[in-house]
């Protein structure tokens, strides 16, 4: 499949510094082949005219649960109605612009599946890096639950079995519980929860496999075991302290955000005790986060981007996350960009193959009506047109039936 986009506004981070703001971008066999300034190549193919609108990368989100899904309970259901609701799930963040996902922890590892059936064609879903089940300490009930999205461990031994068995099992990568977690009410978000040879072990293991580690970690004394002891990315860093930020300077581990989840929402089916003591805890860690992320962003640290949110609460959340970085920890447009691109790709491992405009890139790509850049606010809602790999996946306007041939 081949078209054209004509007339695109670029953002210069975004697409190598090229010397001219507007371009006609040619997109062939799922790559962008050529960048040209506006109106200076003709074209007899598929056209679409972009009329100046600012086209972007596809967005990458490095902390998704493609699993979940509001009121829909895993623990309820069947694998085959887990499967169908984890397919639509992927579908829908192409709506949302979003065209890689790092999938941080699914039931059943139904999120290896999903992957698969992408890669093989079965249906036009994103990119996804799947990490199968998320590995914590021994001693939480739902790990008993077959539909759990969680497997406990006690000691080295039984990290060394559950990292090599998650490899077994197809993950990209392990995700560990090293703190406690804001979202469960019994959760101490402050509290670590692996030793350091715990920690260590999966390290080991994920290295000789060529692959890594994510840690979920509030917890700042968490987060510096996570780091002395090679996890390489560090997930929400919500206490994230001084001393840690000058280790994360080294970039040899990075820290993932994710501020969504601090936006608080009651949802009818929730016990309104359990609710209210997760709204003071996501008021604490709001109000923690403000200060220490702040401070490492002002520090310069290359941050990755994600959400952890379910993709269903998406409608009224649309934007959540770039809105709150901003807001919340006084983050520049352009860098929240780039952390939503360039440097997510980065981080997962997929420089030079997505997160930038540029010959010889995959064509992930979103058009949105507006200069993000400028006005964030353009961020909020969904992009007019979704590209993946050369392929329009989503048109969230009526007015962008302009195509011809």
């Amino acid at each position: 499949m081949s078209f054209i986009l004509k007339n695109c506004r670029l953002i210069p981070e975004l697409s190598g510094h090229l010397p001219f703001e507007f371009a006609d971008i040619t997109v062939e066999d799922r790559k962008i082949r050529k960048i040209a300034p506006s109106g200076s190549d003709s074209y007899d193919g598929h056209v679409i005219e972009c009329e100046g609108k600012t086209l972007l990368p596809g967005i990458i989100d490095l902390h998704i649960h493609l699993h979940a899904a509001g009121s829909f309970d895993p623990h309820t259901r069947n694998d085959f109605e887990i499967m169908k609701m984890a397919c639509k799930n992927a579908k829908l963040y192409l709506q949302y612009g979003i065209t890689t996902v790092r999938d941080v922890g699914s039931t059943n590892r139904v999120a290896h599946a999903v992957r698969d059936a992408i890669n093989e064609g079965v249906f036009v879903g994103p990119r996804i890096i799947s990490g199968g089940k998320i590995i914590r300490p021994t001693g939480i009930p739902d790990d008993r639950n077959p539909a759990s999205f969680t497997r406990g461990i006690t000691g080295h031994n039984e990290m060394v079995k559950a990292v090599r068995e998650e490899f077994a099992e197809g993950a990209d990568m392990v995700k560990i519980y090293a703190s406690g977690s804001a979202l469960q009410t019994e959760g101490v978000p402050t509290q670590p929860i692996l030793f350091s040879e715990e920690i260590r072990a999966a390290v080991e293991v994920a290295n000789m496999n060529g692959k890594y580690v994510a840690a979920h970690c509030h917890s700042n004394e968490a987060i510096h075991m996570c780091l002395d002891e090679g996890v390489y990315t560090i997930e929400h860093g919500t206490y994230v302290d001084d001393a840690a930020i000058e280790k994360l300077k080294e970039e040899r581990s990075y820290l993932v955000p994710t501020l969504t989840p601090m936006h608080h929402r009651k949802p009818n089916n929730r016990d309104p005790y359990e609710d209210a003591i997760l709204e003071q805890k996501l008021k604490v860690l709001a109000e923690a986060t403000s200060v220490r992320l702040r401070a490492a962003y002002e520090a310069g640290l290359k941050m990755g981007f994600g959400t952890d949110v379910s993709i269903n609460t998406f409608d009224v959340r649309t934007g959540m996350e770039f809105k709150m970085r901003k807001e919340l920890c006084g983050m520049k447009n352009i860098d929240i960009l780039l952390q939503a691109t360039k440097h997510s790709a980065f981080i997962a491992g997929l420089e030079g193959i997505t997160g930038e405009i540029k010959e010889g890139y995959e064509a992930d790509l979103i058009l949105v009506d507006g200069k993000p850049d400028i006005h964030m606010e353009v961020m909020f809602k969904k992009p007019e047109l979704v590209f993946k790999s050369g392929f329009q996946v989503a048109n969230n306007t009526e007015a962008y039936d302009r195509c011809h041939a």
